[in-house]
């Protein structure tokens, strides 16, 4: 069984459905991928594999167009904020990809997308928080330019308040 995405030597033999799932997951690379299949999230990969260990689910396989099977890994959408608390408890990011269409109606393969990304600073849903629990980021990603304007802000914020003029630095002209 292919356990990781690295190990798959040839793209092009693998089923439209699983390149799907590669090119979504390309864009995840940080994320635990729940990918909407039918009443399933499916994990494959090495997301099935942390999945599997950490969620204490049943790991199985399924043929993609490789030799061996790709590791799978699935939760009942019904109770997909459970198992995406119990990740984000344990430090993982969880994207939640769905079928943005009916699959139904679809021609081809159902578009799919992600619409959530869970992280323990994201969760805003009364019944994943606990009351008393702190919700720290653990670290924090700043782009430079809104680094700037932070900078800037406060700049004007010291230089414009009564209340912070005692941390203004005083210029003797003596």
């Amino acid at each position: 069984m292919a356990q990781t995405i690295a190990e798959i030597e040839d793209r092009s033999v693998i089923s439209p459905m699983m390149q799907k799932y590669l090119e979504t997951k390309e864009q995840y690379k940080d994320c635990i991928l729940f990918y909407r299949l039918g009443d399933f999230y499916e994990m494959f990969f090495e997301d099935a594999l942390v999945a599997a260990r950490e969620l204490e689910i049943t790991l199985t396989g399924k043929d993609c167009g490789l030799p061996e099977r790709a590791p799978m890994a699935g939760i009942p959408h019904h109770a997909a904020e459970v198992y995406a608390e119990k990740l984000i408890e344990k430090g993982y990011k969880v994207a939640i990809c769905e079928q943005l269409e009916d699959p139904k109606e679809a021609k081809g393969i159902v578009k799919r997308g992600v619409i959530r990304i869970l992280t323990p600073g994201t969760i805003v849903e009364s019944n994943l928080l606990e009351e008393k629990k702190n919700r720290k980021q653990k670290r924090m990603h700043l782009h430079p330019f809104y680094l700037a304007l932070l900078i800037i802000n406060l700049h004007i914020i010291l230089e414009n308040s009564t209340l912070f003029g005692s941390l203004k630095p005083s210029i003797n002209n003596a």
